[in-house]
Formats: C-alpha cells, sequence, structure tokens
C-alpha cells in the first residue's frame, strides 16, 4: 500500500485558449525619456493593459484561483495557455499543437469561429471543449464534445416559456411588441408562441398584444391592464434602446396594478435602466449565474481575489473559477468518458448551477441550470432556481 504522504497526485492537463492579444500588452521598452524635466525610466512605468485583453485576463485570473483550490484539494493541473488573437488561422495553428499535447480538457475559445477552427482540426473528438462565455451556438452543436457554458437562446426562451405557461396561468398575459426602430434583436415571435404552447387550452388565444408607439400614454396602456388580478408583462427584447424606453413607462402604473414583468439575462447588463424600475414591475430575471453578496462563501472569494490581484473579481472571473472547479474532478474521475457521464453529475459551484443536457442526440452539451431573480416590490431581491 502506497503511504497517503507518497500517493501520485491527480494530475489533469488543462489548455486555456483565450485571445489575449499578448503582442498588444508588451512591457514598455527600456531606457530612459524626459517627462517634466525629469528623467524616468521607462521600466518603472506601469504596463498599461489592452481593453480587448482586459475581460479575458480576468478569465484567467478565475482559473488561477480555481487552480490554487484544487491544488490545496491533492490536483495537480498541468495548464497550458494559448493566445488565440482572435485570430481564426491563429486556431488552426493551436490546433496542431493540441493535437501533440493531448489535454484532458480545452477551455475556449471563446468565440465561434475560433471554436469552429479548432474543434474541426482535432484529431482526437473525444477532448471535452468548454464553449465559456457565449449564448450563441450558431452551428457548432454539431460538435458532440462542446460543452456549453451559457444556456443557448432557443433553450432559453424554451425554458422561459414554460416557466411562465406554468406560473402565471391564473394572470392576464400581456405582449409589448416594441417601436419598428427596435426590432433588431427581438425574440418576441418566438417566445409568445411557445408561452402559448404552455397555457391551458383555454388561455392559449388570451395573450394581450400592446403594440408600444413614441409617446405612449398611460391612459392607452390601462386599457391593456386588470385591475382585479395580475398583469404578467412579456417583452421580449435584449434591445437596451427599447428596455429604457418602455420599462420606466410601465412602472409608473405599479402603484394601481399587480404587475409582473419577465426579463432576459441580457438585462443584468444594462446600464440605462435603473434597478428601481425593476423592483416596481416586480421583475423575474432569468439568469445564467448569479452572486449573493452576502455569502461567507462569495466574500472568502473576493478577499483572496483582491490579496492575489488587487483588484474586485468581476462576473467572468467568478463563472471561470466555477467552471474549472467544477469540471477538473470530473475529468480526472471520468477523462474521456466525462461527455456520457455530464448530464448525470449536477453541481453547483459559487456563482453557477451546472445541469447539462444534449441539445439533440449526437450534438454538444449545454448547461440549463438557470435562476430565477426576483426583483420584489418590497425592494429585496430573491434568487431560486428553475430547475
Amino acid at each position: 500500500v502506497v503511504p497517503e504522504e507518497e500517493a501520485e497526485p491527480r494530475r489533469v492537463k488543462v489548455a486555456v485558449l483565450l485571445p489575449l492579444n499578448v503582442e498588444s500588452n508588451k512591457l514598455p521598452s527600456m531606457g530612459i525619456f524626459e517627462q517634466d524635466t525629469a528623467e524616468v525610466r521607462a521600466s518603472d512605468e506601469r504596463w498599461r493593459l489592452d481593453t480587448k485583453s482586459d475581460i479575458f485576463v480576468q478569465f484567467y485570473q478565475g482559473v488561477l484561483m480555481a487552480a490554487d483550490s484544487l491544488k490545496r484539494d491533492g490536483y495537480t493541473l498541468d495548464l497550458h495557455v494559448f493566445d488565440t488573437r482572435r485570430d481564426v488561422a491563429e486556431c488552426g495553428r493551436l490546433a496542431g499543437a493540441l493535437n501533440m499535447l493531448a489535454p484532458d480538457l480545452i477551455v475556449g475559445p471563446v468565440f465561434a469561429n475560433e471554436f469552429r477552427a479548432v474543434a474541426e482540426q482535432l484529431g482526437d473528438k473525444t477532448i471535452p471543449m468548454i464553449y465559456p462565455l457565449s449564448s450563441r451556438r450558431d452551428d457548432l452543436g454539431r460538435f458532440p464534445n462542446m460543452i456549453q457554458m451559457n444556456e443557448s437562446e432557443a433553450s432559453l426562451i424554451e425554458d422561459m416559456a414554460e416557466w411562465v405557461g406554468t406560473h402565471a396561468g391564473a394572470a392576464r398575459l400581456i405582449q409589448v411588441s416594441p417601436e419598428p426602430a427596435f426590432v433588431k434583436r427581438w425574440a418576441g415571435s418566438d417566445f409568445v408562441t411557445l408561452v402559448r404552447g404552455h397555457l391551458p387550452e383555454g388561455k392559449r388565444d388570451s395573450i394581450v398584444d400592446l403594440r408600444w408607439r413614441a409617446q405612449m400614454s398611460l391612459d392607452s396602456i390601462r386599457k391593456s391592464l386588470d385591475k382585479n388580478r395580475e398583469n404578467v408583462i412579456l417583452f421580449p427584447t435584449v434591445n437596451e434602446a427599447a428596455a429604457s424606453r418602455v420599462l420606466p413607462v410601465l412602472s409608473a402604473l405599479a402603484d394601481d396594478y399587480r404587475l409582473t414583468l419577465i426579463g432576459f439575462p441580457e438585462w443584468l447588463r444594462f446600464t440605462s435602466v435603473d434597478d428601481e424600475v425593476y423592483f416596481k414591475l416586480n421583475t423575474k430575471m432569468f439568469a445564467n449565474h448569479h452572486v449573493d453578496h452576502e455569502s461567507p462563501e462569495a466574500e472568502a472569494f473576493a478577499s483572496r481575489f483582491r490579496e492575489n490581484f488587487h483588484e474586485e473579481p468581476g462576473t467572468i472571473a467568478n463563472r471561470a473559477f466555477d467552471m474549472v472547479l467544477y469540471f477538473i474532478p470530473l475529468v480526472d474521475a471520468e477523462r474521456r468518458a466525462l461527455l456520457q457521464e455530464l448530464p448525470d453529475r449536477p453541481g453547483n459551484g459559487l456563482f453557477t448551477r451546472f445541469r447539462f443536457q444534449r441539445a439533440g442526440e449526437g450534438m454538444s452539451l449545454e448547461n440549463r441550470g438557470l435562476y430565477m431573480v426576483n426583483y420584489r416590490f418590497d425592494y429585496t431581491i430573491v434568487v431560486a432556481p428553475v430547475r
């Protein structure tokens, strides 16, 4: 029997492919130059990070935080980081390096055309490849070794429609159709059709269509509302300009009517809609991740992050930490069988729920672990799992 202290550490080889654009972030050249009549050594100047690299450096910081935690648990990560430069040709060259490296897990690339270039040229298509940040699947779903971390748009509106049909059967359902100028990125027809399919038979034709126009009056909106029951508002757009016009107007009626607004994950990133609007509209927002800033675990992570990197962790770092911490033990345990076993391995990270399903036979896996983030009338936020 091998003594515990002499046991071989659990070793996983990981390749991380990110558009770090390292060449745009070179340290200043050595030398001395004049500044305000004083001599300043260029080597003393701070390294200014290119804005195109910033979020992906945050992602890498999250990976490093997870690697540190895994090391404490007895894992050894052979971590290989590649700069894709957001260049498809470069990704083609990197595919050759990956074929020689034969990693146990590939994280990235983050853009669809880069991911496609690597996935098509990967010799061993049983190596799990994580598509970490995008909810757009495009034609990438045909790769059975692709693992999509954000629920695809098609699956998202299906899950949202199922929730509305199940929980809002007794309410008055109102579809807000935007002005023609805001039709871009409009999921209205698909979403509302799916909602109808999940309603009881007698309710399927009862959704009111409120066609929005510029300078919409409150009196014209009142005609669509019911004072005697809850009014569930479906406004299926991810256009921030449309939301910033429509939602504050609807919130002006919140004192007189019972309103509930159904929101999309992208709304969490809107900067032109005040949170008070979401509270007044009792907004139930679906999300792929959530940070409970008051939890001791999240605070401990943030404290460690600040200690290591002298900045606050962002959403990208949080998610990278969760996915690496979740996947490495599974890869170590299952190796190439991971792709078959993943649907039976639900898990919960600090910021992410992991609930994987196949998008279809022979297709990719996607994470359908949604949260419901409810901005309530009493100015509290209640978070619950959707499934």
